[in-house]
């Protein structure tokens, strides 16, 4: 068997920012044998500290420093020139590579020769990783591994600007066939910049076809600092476009089969003789891909911050839905009144002014809005003010019974902001079911006045419920269940209106426990601090003790590193028997794997499996439920079967 060959992942560095980042993922590569080649041309000596610091690497990493700045150009040359592998990957300083990135890649040039060019699909993401919507740049355009004829490929850019295939990051190619293309194409410091990838991967499919894997192996980062964001990169694209078109128009070889056709054969099949070629419209995908992404939101965002701005604007009403409310509302069973009650616990003015201001916002206008504050403000005539006690939950106890015009009641607190529609949001999803009792939504935070942190929070769910109070602390009641609950727990403090949400789920039943999937409110008193506040972790177990004691379970709560999540061991007097029911459908061999799986893998014991075979006429199946029945308590578990197939005659 031949050495597999040396791959080089070189590194032209000179942003350190997201340096080590990059280099992490160089290193985390499952390939051998690998070389790791770094070449610094940034003007500080952060990226030297990095490298010096690593400490017994998995792969081999030299380290080059320019005398002098070279720029871009200059210095991938020289990284090129240093690396010593038959295989070659150009790693950005700001991007990242999944682990098996390089094996993959390099299994396809080594079995295909014709091949000089490897892409993988990538994800963009931000500065701080967090991945963002998919784009055109980014697409999937094949359905599976492919290989591809490189004079086809050709013809698609010049019907489209859009690089689709990847940056350096994410392709694999052969070190002696750039050697060979990249000094022509940076002509002594001038030639291609913003455009110098895709320069070369034209250069080296007029040399002979590539392949496109359908996994994603890397990430490409997005944010406003980086090289091809600056401005004479910016300028030069338009120029390097046209120089890339003339290229393109001299190009000779075979030509496609049609106009934005690419003829393709699955890399799985790449070995059969004669090759079974098959044709893919990619110019038809692409206007496709186009479509949706033009019809999401974010296809151009730089940053999740950017693209959760976009989010938030495009679910606003627009103007024509707005004009349309009264009709909606009319619709509705009934009209809903609701009283928000805000809480200003920090004694601060000016949070309850914003506080305030969102809810005279609202489509939908609350019925009246009761103020809880030590602050001075002035009462409106939908504004009833009271000073805030220290029990606010008893103080709630004794004022709610006097909402003679409410509804459903909303707790909020000081410096909470509603979206406009919140309101509205909840009216009518409480006139159109009848059963919930309670509401709670998702929610966001606000840095300096910026909408950040969103929290998208499940449907009502007991465990996890249980482990900590995901639903939040912005909740809504129905004052007649409230009343006929006998109101708060003021023994369970700050988490008291989530106490009342257990004793609705003990009584009714969790389908009274609604989840408004949308941003309904944010705060600078975020979800997230919360859940940190002293009193809420001390409550938390508290909370569930009341809960757990209160329908009759047997319990142990504990916690490991965070406080704030309850590890609950139920106590059970006897092991239950867990009844696991498969059915059958028509693959015995399927079916096999199913059982002999569960039976292998599954540690509790005290199981039955229930083996659902309905109408097959597989007599194979047949002999094999009949034996596994026979079997029966043999096994960890019983076997047993339910409406036998019929066997042949």
């Amino acid at each position: 068997m031949s050495q597999a060959p040396l791959v080089s992942i070189v590194i032209p560095a000179f942003n350190p920012r997201f340096f080590s980042q990059a280099l992490e993922s160089a290193l985390a590569q499952t390939y051998q044998p690998l070389e790791i080649v770094v070449c610094d041309d940034s003007p500080g000596d952060e990226i030297q500290q990095v490298v010096q610091g690593l400490s017994e690497p998995a792969h081999p990493v030299r380290y080059l420093r320019n005398p002098q700045p070279l720029g871009l150009q200059k210095n991938l040359l020289r990284c090129v020139k240093e690396a010593r592998g038959e295989l070659i990957k150009v790693l950005c300083d700001d991007d990242r590579l999944f682990a098996p990135s390089i094996a993959l890649q390099a299994q396809v040039l080594i079995e295909h020769p014709e091949v000089n060019l490897v892409f993988a699909l990538r994800l963009f993401n931000d500065e701080g990783n967090s991945i963002l919507p998919p784009r055109i740049e980014n697409c999937r355009f094949a359905p599976l591994d492919v290989l591809l004829k490189g004079d086809d490929m050709l013809a698609i850019f010049e019907g489209t600007r859009k690089n689709f295939l990847g940056n350096f990051s994410a392709a694999l190619m052969r070190r002696a066939d750039v050697l060979e293309v990249l000094p022509a194409l940076i002509h002594k410091g001038a030639g291609f910049v913003a455009l110098l990838d895709l320069a070369l991967f034209i250069c080296l499919m007029r040399r002979g076809n590539l392949a496109a894997l359908s996994t994603v192996l890397s990430c490409e980062r997005l944010y406003q600092g980086r090289f091809s964001r600056t401005p004479q990169v910016l300028k030069a694209v338009a120029t390097e476009w046209e120089w890339l078109l003339r290229m393109l128009s001299e190009r000779s070889g075979e030509s496609a089969p049609a106009a934005g056709w690419v003829r393709y054969v699955d890399l799985a099949r790449a070995a059969e003789q004669p090759r079974p070629w098959r044709e893919l419209g990619v110019l038809h995908v692409l206007g496709n891909r186009s479509a949706v992404v033009n019809g999401r939101v974010g296809g151009e965002s730089q940053s999740y911050e950017e693209f959760y701005q976009q989010w938030l604007a495009a679910r606003c009403l627009s103007a024509a839905e707005q004009r349309l409310l009264p009709q909606r509302i009319e619709s509705w069973p009934r009209r809903v009144r609701i009283v928000p009650i805000v809480m200003d616990l920090a004694g601060d003015g000016a949070a309850l002014e914003r506080t305030l201001g969102s809810l005279a916002g609202q489509l939908y206008p609350a019925e009246t809005i009761v103020v809880l504050s030590t602050a001075t403000g002035t009462a409106g005539e939908a504004v009833l003010r009271q000073p805030l006690r220290a029990d606010w939950a008893g103080q709630l106890n004794e004022l709610i019974p006097r909402l003679d015009t409410c509804d459903w009641f909303y707790l909020l607190q000081s410096g909470d902001q509603l979206r406009d529609t919140a309101l509205l949001v909840l009216a009518e999803r409480i006139a159109n079911t009848p059963a919930m009792l309670c509401a709670y939504s998702d929610e966001g935070a606000l840095l300096d006045g910026q909408s950040t942190e969103p929290v998208f929070k499940p449907d009502f769910n007991l465990d996890l419920m249980r482990a900590y109070p995901y639903v939040g602390r912005s909740l809504a009641f129905s004052r007649e269940r409230f009343l006929s609950e006998g109101g708060f727990d003021c023994a369970r403090g700050e988490l008291a209106p989530q106490d009342l949400l257990w004793r609705l789920v003990e009584n009714v039943g969790p389908q009274t426990i609604e989840h408004i999937a949308d941003i309904q409110i944010e705060s600078e008193f975020s979800f997230a601090k919360w859940l940190s506040r002293p009193q809420v972790i001390e409550a938390s177990e508290g909370l569930v003790a009341a809960h757990l004691q209160r329908i009759g379970v047997q319990y142990r709560i504990r916690h490991d590193d965070l406080p704030l999540l309850n590890r609950i061991d139920y106590q059970h007097g006897a092991r239950p028997l867990v009844s696991i029911i498969i059915t059958c459908g028509d693959s015995l061999p399927a079916l096999q794997r199913c059982v002999e799986g569960l039976i292998e893998q599954t540690a509790y014991n005290h199981y039955e499996i229930l083996l659902v075979a309905a109408g097959s006429r597989d007599p194979d199946m047949a002999d094999w439920l009949a034996a596994m029945g026979q079997l029966g308590a043999t096994c960890c578990g019983s076997c047993l079967m339910s409406a036998p197939p019929t066997r042949r005659p």
